[in-house]
């Protein structure tokens, strides 16, 4: 009995002193590391996640302070897109680009009726890339050579539709490795030079004043698979074009 009585005081005392630590802990635990925000839905708040660099509200866009008038709009990690269109001027858009931005590539710009940038000069955009370039019905006449050298490994898209382009490097084409889709209609292109692109799909330049399409311009395009040259007036195509342009089904109306 004697045994027994002293394993059942011992086994009491022991239990009281977990009770008592567990108590504690748990007290200290709710006064030093209680957060509010916890009793509310987390959603993707990604300063829960690394208190050593608490991440701004805009994160993965960067604040949107510092690039206005631009948006950032993000869906996730991948999916994030600026929208411009609202940008002054040159000076502007380069103040815009050299903000710190959290991650470098984006799914797309957008620019959509712009009134004030006529010209996107080479290192514009800093280091970010872009799947897609969507600047369309605006006033830009000169895309430099460079200008959207650091997406050549990113863009798989091209729309410059309706503004007043009349010089656009499309020497660089070659060194887009998964460019698919170009529209450059509704532009003030006089000539096409010959155009290199082992993955250019489509390519749509009509409404744009050229007159001449010579034997070698498509002839570099294998996977060229549609070609939109509808309000073009050509008025001549060159030996070995048809050739070309057949198997793909043109027809020109005005030759």
């Amino acid at each position: 009995m004697t045994d027994a009585a002293g394993m059942a005081g011992r086994l009491r005392l022991l239990l009281l002193l977990l009770s008592f630590v567990s108590s504690d802990y748990a007290s200290q635990d709710h006064s030093s590391n209680h957060d509010s925000s916890f009793n509310q839905d987390l959603s993707f708040d990604l300063t829960h996640f690394d208190r050593q660099d608490p991440q701004p509200l805009d994160y993965p866009c960067p604040d949107k302070n510092d690039i206005k008038p631009c948006v950032c709009l993000s869906g996730g990690f991948m999916i994030r897109d600026l929208h411009c269109s609202d940008v002054a001027n040159e000076t502007q858009l380069a103040q815009v680009f050299s903000a710190k931005f959290p991650y470098r590539h984006f799914r797309s710009l957008v620019m959509v009726g712009n009134a004030g940038v006529r010209e996107l000069r080479a290192g514009v955009f800093g280091d970010l890339t872009f799947q897609e370039l969507r600047l369309v019905s605006g006033v830009l006449e000169r895309v430099e050579a460079g200008a959207l050298a650091k997406s050549h490994d990113t863009l798989n898209l091209m729309h410059f539709y309706y503004n007043n382009i009349y010089d656009f490097p499309l020497a660089e084409l070659a060194s887009f490795t998964k460019l698919r889709e170009v529209r450059l209609y509704g532009n003030n292109f006089s000539l096409l030079p010959p155009l290199t692109s082992l993955s250019l799909e489509i390519f749509s330049i009509g409404y744009n004043p050229l007159k001449i399409i010579n034997g070698t311009t498509f002839a570099a395009t294998p996977a060229l698979r549609e070609l939109h040259l509808y309000g073009v007036n050509l008025t001549e195509l060159q030996p070995g074009e048809a050739r070309v342009l057949l198997p793909i089904g043109m027809t020109f109306s005005n030759l």
